[in-house]
């Protein structure tokens, strides 16, 4: 019996030290992992894993060869020498923008230098006057601009936006393991456009950018089930202009659309409908997803006109007149489920109106209108519309010399669709405030 019991003690000893054994080397190993930057980065609307350098030199290159604003070149410049004496580590940082938490942009970056960052902060701390919060000697609140910092061992917290000083210090919301592994690359970006407070791995969107010669932008929206943007027929008719100066499209299933419940998105998007008069809202609510507009080049229009003269005699004569014009060469289809309705409200418009059979809209030639049941064609020559084909849910193409890009809208998959866009030599570009519409043709 004290046999027994003796050797129940020595093997409730040997389970004892084993399990201590085993959470003191959980523990050492856990703090002796590497700091990992990623893992402070909480959750926000938009997320980029940023390679700051690169991004200053960009705005470099594009000061110096499209705005040429002296002051701003300057203060580039300066952030740049700042950047590279900071004593973080910029080619590895994380960029946020949060809709939800005060509208608030926030930077981190990792530590490598203590006292380069230590002077570094001081300066900053000086410029936008921060200063501790409640004794806590980690957050720092600007006194006169929403400004805050978390300052910790091994990283940077800098957020400009109206958050909760008690909120900032603290890591609420961290990645989970999913978006932490898209992350891991640099120059890959995260948008969370499901309609939460979190990232949904059923519902977000991927972003990267490239700017050598042209810059190229990317965004890869998925979703879980069938994605809301969805092509709606086979093709769209186009008019085909004697050059394709502007080119632009739409062929979306407006109805599957609007099945997809993302008040969030919806809201975005009137946001952006309430900075146009009130009518396009009543247009848009009766387009069937299907429109196109091409212009270019310039169509000969000839015009006969018969005008009443006298001859010698006074006597009365007709006489025909013939005037040679060349015009804008143009043409715009719109597909609508009630198309007097639609045409109603398009009249309303500023600057629209119609004499006769003719459209007429500021700063076009007047368009021959040809209206159907569930179509209205305006164009210079009715004849010239044709069927086009195209994998794109939607595609704007501008070939000028003063501009030359493209968007287009992809579907990729049942529930995958492929935004990009492309602006060709893009450090070329004249000063964007100064394009003017009429000199695209």
């Amino acid at each position: 019996m004290r046999k027994s019991t003796t050797v129940k003690f020595i093997s409730a000893v040997i389970i004892t030290s084993a399990v201590v054994a085993f959470f003191v080397y959980f523990l050492k190993n856990k703090n002796d992992r590497p700091f990992q930057l990623i893992n402070q980065v909480e959750q926000a609307n938009i997320i980029y894993h940023a390679n700051l350098e690169e991004m200053v030199d960009e705005a470099i290159l594009f000061n110096n060869n499209v705005t040429k604003k002296i002051g701003l070149g300057i203060l580039l410049g300066k952030i740049k020498n700042t950047l590279e004496t900071s004593g973080i580590k910029s080619e590895n940082a994380f960029l946020t923008h949060d809709f939800y938490q005060g509208n608030a942009t926030t930077l981190y970056a990792e530590i490598t230098d203590q006292k380069a960052f230590e002077k570094s902060f001081e300066l900053l701390a000086t410029l936008f006057q921060l200063d501790t919060f409640n004794q806590n000697p980690s957050l720092f609140l600007s006194k006169n601009l929403p400004i805050s910092a978390v300052v910790k061992e091994r990283y940077i917290k800098l957020t400009y936006g109206n958050t909760l000083p008690e909120s900032i210090a603290i890591n609420q919301n961290p990645l989970n393991s999913f978006f932490k592994n898209t992350l891991s690359t640099q120059g890959i970006g995260i948008i969370n456009t499901a309609n939460k407070s979190t990232l949904d791995s059923t519902d977000f969107a991927t972003f990267s950018y490239t700017s050598n010669d042209d810059f190229q932008l990317f965004i890869d929206w998925q979703t879980k089930g069938p994605h809301p943007l969805k092509k709606h027929q086979d093709s769209v008719l186009i008019y085909n202009s004697e050059k394709n100066v502007i080119q632009s499209f739409f062929n979306v299933d407006s109805k599957h659309f609007k099945r997809y419940s993302n008040s969030y998105l919806s809201d975005l998007g009137y946001q952006f409908i309430d900075n146009f008069d009130s009518k396009w809202a009543e247009l848009l609510s009766q387009w069937t997803g299907n429109a196109s507009i091409q212009l270019g080049g310039r169509e000969v229009k000839k015009k006969v006109q018969y005008i009443t003269e006298f001859d010698d005699n006074f006597n009365q004569i007709e006489k025909e007149v013939i005037t040679i014009d060349s015009v804008l060469d143009i043409g715009i289809f719109w597909e609508s489920k009630e198309i007097e309705s639609a045409l109603n409200t398009v009249f309303k418009l500023p600057n629209v109106n119609q004499e006769k059979d003719k459209l007429h809209i500021a700063l076009l030639p007047p368009l021959e209108t040809e209206i159907s049941a569930k179509n209205v064609k305006a164009a210079i020559n009715l004849n010239k519309f044709k069927k086009f084909s195209s994998p794109n849910i939607l595609q704007l193409s501008i070939t000028s010399p003063e501009l030359n890009g493209e968007i287009t809208l992809h579907q990729q998959s049942v529930n995958k669709v492929l935004l990009k866009v492309e602006i060709k030599d893009w450090l070329t570009l004249d000063n964007p405030k100064e394009l003017i519409l009429s000199n695209l043709w």
